[in-house]
């Protein structure tokens, strides 16, 4: 066995730059988000909106979608996207026409891809991708203090899991999680960022239950919720590892220094508020349990 070639001070001032960008980046983004959290109401709904539509206009190009036909998607998307935020938000609209809307701009995005049919379903796929970041947040949120907390949450586990995966697995290493998707994550990484998470999880309901009177933080019940939830938060960061490679691409965009694009940077929260938002529906809302 050869050993291990090591970094030049070059390289190893380039990894140090590069984490600190990747830091500095999330720290923007997450005060971001925990100020849309705490106003909650349009802003919240306005952001997510937003975030979708980018995420959605990654995808397109992840995919293989571009020219005029990429941007007419887009801003189909985009009003797709839209209308189910305002009604995710209070708006009196029914499932069936949920469905309308979606089957609707699944149409328009099928007829745009006629010659290719593969490449529709992909676009259509990628419109599904993003919906999940409008409706399961803005659901999650409501109006209501268990919703600012829950929302609140949903952050801490999702993001302490990606630091504990992201800082175990380069401290630690050892054995890959998935070489065949992702090259760089480890065992080490994946175990270090759900009990990271999770715990990160219990953090918070220790302050619902302490100031903010919220009932569902509580036992057990919270502890399934949140090992779950992170769990499914690492699935979904493999999730897009694997679309990646399957388009041989590293990252979905530029737009964030560190983390490449916004769809990079919010793999893991898809999966997470899905995840959260199916369990409170199918155990009860304001208790997951």
């Amino acid at each position: 066995m050869t050993d291990p070639i090591p970094q030049t001070h070059s390289e190893t001032k380039n990894s140090n730059l590069e984490l600190i960008r990747r830091v500095i980046s999330g720290l923007v983004l997450a005060i971001v988000a925990l100020v849309a959290d705490y106003l909650g109401g349009v802003f919240f709904s306005g952001l997510w909106v937003v975030a979708a539509a980018l995420v959605l206009r990654e995808w397109l190009a992840l995919v293989g979608v571009d020219g005029a036909k990429r941007e007419y998607i887009f801003v189909i998307g985009s009003f797709v996207l839209a209308i189910f935020g305002y009604f995710s938000s209070g708006g009196n609209i029914s499932l069936e026409e949920y469905f309308y809307v979606l089957v609707a701009g699944f149409c328009f995005i099928l007829i745009l891809n006629y010659r290719s049919i593969i490449l529709g379903l992909w676009s259509c796929a990628g419109l599904c991708y993003s919906l999940v970041l409008v409706v399961s947040p803005i659901f999650l949120r409501g109006d209501s203090t268990e919703g600012f907390l829950l929302v609140l949450w949903l952050f801490a586990v999702v993001w302490f899991a990606d630091i504990g995966a992201f800082f175990v697995g380069r401290k630690i290493g050892g054995p890959k999680l998935w070489p065949a998707v992702s090259p760089k994550k480890t065992w080490s990484g994946f175990i270090g960022g759900v009990l990271l998470g999770a715990s990160a999880g219990f953090g918070v309901a220790f302050v619902g239950q302490e100031f903010l009177s919220v009932s569902w933080f509580q036992g057990t019940e919270l502890l399934l919720f949140s090992l779950g939830c992170a769990l499914i938060s690492q699935a979904g960061d493999l999730f897009e590892s694997a679309l990646k490679r399957r388009f041989h691409r590293k990252d979905s965009g530029q737009l964030i220094p560190g983390h490449g694009g916004i769809m990079d940077r919010l793999d893991s929260f898809v999966a997470a508020s899905f995840y959260a938002l199916v369990v409170i529906n199918v155990f009860g809302s304001g208790n997951p349990f």
